[in-house]
């Protein structure tokens, strides 16, 4: 598009930025404190410090090596699941061969290996 030249009698406007940029307004001490009150009305305050109680000996050393005590949840939640799965042996994960409902001549107890299993070379 072409550039209109502008209307007769109008204010010369690159002439009026070039004098507004050599002398930019100066802000007052007085707008510059309420300025600064208000921005600090507005910032929230700084979260209260929290105290890490800190574990010390053998107890606190394997706490921090497994991940801190969220770590050590965890693996107490799937320690009782374990448990309790073991103890229950419900139907849906003993094959049928194992409950004896197929009639196999083994139990339990033969699918777990024993000391002479491990020993054996090879």
């Amino acid at each position: 598009m072409a550039e209109r030249p502008p209307p007769p009698g109008a204010p010369d406007l690159e002439a009026l930025f070039g004098a507004a940029r050599r002398s930019p307004p100066a802000a007052s001490d007085a707008f510059l404190a309420r300025l600064a009150a208000d921005a600090d009305a507005a910032c929230p305050a700084p979260p209260a410090r929290r105290t890490r109680r800190i574990l010390r000996g053998r107890l606190g050393v394997l706490v921090a090596a497994i991940g801190g005590w969220p770590a050590v949840a965890g693996l107490a939640s799937a320690a009782v699941a374990g448990l309790w799965i073991g103890m229950a042996a419900p139907d849906l994960v003993l094959p049928p061969s194992v409950d004896g409902a197929a009639g196999a001549g083994f139990d339990l107890v033969d699918l777990m290996p024993g000391l002479g299993d491990l020993a054996v070379e090879g």
